[in-house]
């Protein structure tokens, strides 16, 4: 990415382990997205990558200057 933007990344653990990991960007100009997401192959069907999807999408919700995900 070139500019400022904001990007982070998230896990979810269980039981002191990581099964799944995602992150997320907002540019300057409001332009939101899903940078990437994993989940152990051995957790999927579970929800674990619904639940982080939603709540990736929920933070950049809240980024005040956030207008458009793609």
């Amino acid at each position: 990415f070139i500019g400022n933007y904001i990007m982070d990344a998230f896990t979810t653990e269980i039981g002191g382990e990581v099964r799944a990991c995602g992150g997320y960007y907002v540019t300057d100009a409001g332009i939101g997205g899903l940078t990437w997401g994993m989940v152990r192959a051995a957790d999927h069907r579970r929800g674990l990558g619904s639940q982080l999807l939603k709540h990736r999408l929920e933070v950049i919700r809240r980024v005040p200057h956030a207008r458009a995900v793609v």
